[in-house]
């Protein structure tokens, strides 16, 4: 974490650095400081798959599943064959299930 804040310190808007101190956040089980990180990196690159997925994972492990699935879904649609995916996305879809939520029909072609 601290050579990836390291690198960040003159470069705050690298893409990359972000994603890897927020994976390294995500790791250490420090959500909110993760999800600064891929959201910094989504503004920056909205189509970023690690940090879509980065993103995701943390509100997984937060049981914010309604903020996770839409990302999930967008990280699908960069990459139909990912399991990281498949298994957030189903885990996500099966929690808000289960908490009784009405999951809308998206064509993912799984």
């Amino acid at each position: 974490i601290n050579a990836y804040s390291q690198h960040l310190g003159p470069r705050p808007d690298d893409v990359r650095g972000l994603i890897g101190r927020g994976e390294a956040w995500r790791l250490a089980g420090r959500f909110a400081q993760a999800v600064a990180d891929f959201s910094r990196a989504l503004e920056l690159e909205p189509e970023s798959f690690y940090a879509l997925c980065g993103q995701a994972a943390c509100y997984n492990a937060e049981q914010r599943y309604a903020e996770a699935r839409p990302l999930w879904l967008r990280a699908h649609q960069l990459d139909k064959h990912s399991t990281f995916v498949q298994t957030g996305l189903a885990r996500c879809e099966a929690e808000l299930q289960r908490a009784g939520v009405t999951l809308p029909v998206v064509a993912t072609s799984r």
